[in-house]
């Protein structure tokens, strides 16, 4: 297999400023609904309380995850496609939307499945072995499952052919071998 080209950090800086220059120049007007959402939905879980119960906060959560979806599906499409977004549409009919979601749920899911763990597992010596080890197990999984499905919502929002869970571990498999080898 080929050995992935060293890309000097500078050129990956300057890539990541220019493009936040162009989200924040571009975009403007998404950014400023979507961060208004964020803040508003905020300011309502603190003044009602729900920052008191963990579940609902974790929906909480959630539900502000979902108010942004357009303004990220419109960052995929201004990267990859150089198509700026003329308004923030929640397009909630379209499959690109609904599979936006459904993975937006599916990765929330995943990052907030250990804060569940210690109350649903009973009390015993077998259980809090579970609980030392599980975290470790979970952690690693998270970060082994996110590195190879981040190619996935790009894809999604794009309407890429082929965006899929299982093409986007295809699409990555052995590249992180050759990153730890490159390494050493």
């Amino acid at each position: 297999m080929a050995a992935i080209p060293s890309i000097p950090i500078g050129v990956i800086l300057r890539t990541v400023w220019n493009d936040l220059g162009e989200i924040s120049f571009r975009l403007r007007r998404q950014f400023i609904i979507a961060l208004s959402i964020v803040v508003v939905l905020d300011i309502v879980d603190r003044a009602s309380g729900i920052s008191g119960n963990p579940v609902l906060w974790e929906v909480s959560g959630l539900i502000s995850a979902v108010a942004a979806l357009p303004f990220e599906i419109a960052i995929f499409r201004l990267l990859i496609l150089d198509e700026a977004a003329p308004g923030y549409h929640f397009a909630i009919s379209t499959i690109r939307f609904q599979r936006m979601l459904a993975w937006t749920v599916v990765f929330w899911t995943i990052g907030n499945i250990l804060t569940y763990l210690p109350g649903a597992i009973a009390s015993s010596e077998a259980a809090m072995a579970v609980l030392i080890i599980a975290p470790f197990v979970m952690i690693f999984i998270g970060i082994v499952f996110l590195m190879r499905a981040a190619i996935l919502l790009p894809a999604i929002a794009v309407d890429a052919p082929g965006a899929s869970i299982g093409n986007a571990f295809a699409d990555t498999r052995g590249h992180l071998d050759d990153l730890r080898r490159e390494r050493n």
